[in-house]
C-alpha cells in the first residue's frame, strides 16, 4: 500500500527492526526499511554517512523538444553529442513521443541547486559551436527548460545494516555523463529482490545484496565523475571526429 503525503524526519535502527517517524507524528516499524529517497537521502544522513552532495562545478540545462525543430540533427534513434570548451550539447532521441531530449551540460561556479538561466546565457554557452545546436537553443521556449546545478555523492561505505539498506540515488548518485543515473536503481531493485528471496532472513539480505551491487556502482560513479574530453570521444568512438577537426590539430 502506498501513502501519500508522508516526509521522513528520523530512522532509528533497532537491530531486529527500525522506526520512522514522519513530519505528521506517525510512526512505523518495519523489519527492512529500503532508503530510496535520494542525492539528499535522510536514510543515509542518519544511518551510513553525513557526507552531503558534491557539487560538480557544472550546470545542466535541459529541455525536450519536438523532433521536427532538431535541425536535421536526428536521422535515426542514434544519441548525439557535441563537446567543446568544456560543454556538452547532448541529443537523446525519443522517437516513439516524436521528440528529442536536448542537453546542454557546461562549467559553471555557481551551485545553487536551481540557478536562474537567460536565454543570452544559454546561447553564450553555446556560442561557436555547429549551427544546428546554436539555432536549437536559440528556439527553445524557456518556460520548459530546466536548471540545474550538477551533483553527485562521494562513494558510501555500508548501505546497510540488519534492518535498512539504501537503494538508487541514496546509495550512489552519480554524474549524468554516462547517462546511468536511472539504470542502475532498476538494477539495484532487482539484485534486492533477488538477494531477499535467496537470503535465510531479511536480516541476511542486504549484505548479499550489497556484495552484488557496490564493485558496479562505484566504478559507475567514477566514470560518470571522470566526464569527456575531446580525446576520450575519440578513443572510445574512433572515427567520429571529423576530417576537418582532425586535420586542425
Amino acid at each position: 500500500m502506498v501513502h501519500l503525503g508522508h516526509k521522513l524526519e528520523t530512522v532509528q535502527d533497532e537491530g531486529d527492526h527500525s522506526l520512522l517517524t514522519f513530519a505528521d507524528g506517525k510512526t512505523v516499524e518495519a523489519d527492512l526499511v529500503v532508503g530510496a529517497d535520494g542525492i539528499k537521502s535522510v536514510v543515509r544522513h542518519q544511518l551510513f554517512s553525513e557526507k552531503g552532495p558534491v557539487f560538480s562545478g557544472e550546470h545542466a540545462y535541459r529541455a525536450v523538444i519536438p523532433m521536427d525543430r532538431v535541425r536535421g540533427l536526428i536521422t535515426d534513434d542514434d544519441f548525439r553529442m557535441y563537446i567543446g570548451r568544456g560543454t556538452k550539447v547532448y541529443l537523446m532521441p525519443l522517437c516513439y513521443r516524436g521528440q528529442v531530449s536536448f542537453d546542454i551540460t557546461a562549467r559553471c561556479p555557481d551551485s545553487t541547486w536551481a540557478p536562474q538561466v537567460t536565454k543570452d546565457d544559454l546561447l553564450a554557452t553555446v556560442a561557436g559551436f555547429d549551427e544546428r545546436p546554436v539555432s536549437i537553443t536559440r528556439d527553445l521556449d524557456m518556460d520548459t527548460m530546466n536548471a540545474r546545478a550538477v551533483y553527485d555523492i562521494d562513494p558510501v561505505g555500508t548501505w546497510h545494516s540488519d534492518s535498512v539498506v539504501l537503494v538508487g540515488d541514496a546509495a550512489h548518485s552519480m554524474l549524468h555523463h554516462q547517462g546511468q543515473g536511472a539504470n542502475p536503481a532498476i538494477e539495484d531493485a532487482g539484485a534486492l529482490a533477488d538477494a531477499l528471496r535467496q537470503a535465510d532472513s531479511p536480516k541476511a539480505a542486504p549484505a548479499l545484496y550489497q556484495a552484488t551491487r557496490k564493485p558496479v556502482t562505484d566504478e559507475l560513479q567514477r566514470i560518470s565523475r571522470q566526464g569527456w574530453t575531446e580525446k576520450e570521444i575519440d578513443d572510445i568512438f574512433p572515427g567520429q571526429k571529423s576530417a576537418v577537426a582532425a586535420g586542425q590539430e
